[in-house]
């Protein structure tokens, strides 16, 4: 065999790995070190911080009080999905909108419902704050509300970052999340692949190198019902396929944004860069896991 072609095949048999990988990822057990990330009881808002600057993602848990989930359920907007169950055509004239099948997302709130969810967003702005802290030349907003409806069958979504520049997204979800409903899946350390607050931008602007470094496996975010994930917006991550038969995973997403860097921060291109590029992450990931598990 010539070495072009071994080098063809080698390079086939790599990436026909890195998929099956991949795919791998999102039906196989939760590993250590999504267990570690997932129950952490350091729920400081040091330890939150430390762990969003290394991994790019942490877990605040009952994010919200059982009074304050209870009274989500009570909001007109989540009163509303439950009404249309999975009637595409009732989720639309509710003003629900599909980014991909089965996941509708609300961005318009009655006056009621968004003085409520002000209220529940106190919990977690000092940890939005200091990780987004107020400079001479900007400072940080909420820059999107969403009430995200994954439908039961709904399919995945592809791997992206909210934003190219460093923000933050607190996703809650209103029901458990299982691997079997839909979790979001998240590539922590991924958050390095661009440049963040204050650090200088490059022409690439894509480390993709010491990403492939960095990237210890994927971690699914199967919390209970009011605690919430929080990760940096350039973490690459998606929504996973909700497989349960019957019932929806609705979940809360509230963004933080700087005023000098709105989302997304991409172009079409780049959004079909990112997605492929987080797919060899997650099936790298998947390898580096699977050796350190061995030794």
């Amino acid at each position: 065999m010539s070495p072009r072609r071994a080098v063809k095949y080698a390079s086939g048999v790599i990436l026909v790995s890195l998929v099956a990988l991949e795919k791998y990822s999102k039906r196989r057990a939760l590993n250590i070190k999504e267990q570690e990330i997932v129950g952490s009881t350091m729920d400081t808002l040091r330890h939150n911080i430390s762990l969003l600057e290394k991994e790019g993602v942490c877990v605040l848990h009952k994010a919200i009080s059982s009074k304050g989930l209870e009274g989500c359920k009570q909001m007109e907007s989540f009163s509303a999905a439950v009404e249309a169950k999975d009637k595409i055509v009732a989720l639309k004239a509710a003003k629900f909108w599909q980014s991909t099948p089965g996941r509708f997302h609300l961005q318009s709130f009655s006056n009621e419902d968004s003085e409520f969810l002000t209220e529940l967003e106190e919990s977690w702005m000092p940890l939005v704050t200091s990780y987004l802290p107020t400079t001479e030349d900007t400072s940080s907003h909420r820059s999107d509300l969403q009430l995200l409806v994954s439908l039961p069958q709904s399919k995945d979504q592809f791997f992206h970052q909210d934003n190219r520049r460093q923000g933050l997204t607190v996703l809650i979800p209103l029901v458990n999340v299982t691997l079997e409903n839909g979790p979001t899946q998240l590539l922590p350390r991924s958050h390095h692949l661009t440049a963040g607050a204050g650090e200088q931008v490059t022409s690439m602007d894509c480390s993709i190198l010491s990403s492939m470094v960095e990237v210890e496996g994927s971690m699914r975010a199967c919390i209970p019902a009011g605690s919430a994930v929080v990760y940096d917006s350039r973490t690459l991550h998606r929504g996973l396929a909700n497989a349960d038969p019957v019932e929806s995973r609705p979940v809360l997403v509230f963004r933080y944004d700087y005023d000098d860097t709105p989302p997304p921060g991409h172009t079409v291109t780049s959004t079909i860069l990112f997605r492929a590029l987080g797919n060899i992450l997650c099936g790298l990931g998947e390898l580096k896991q699977g050796i350190t598990n061995i030794f």
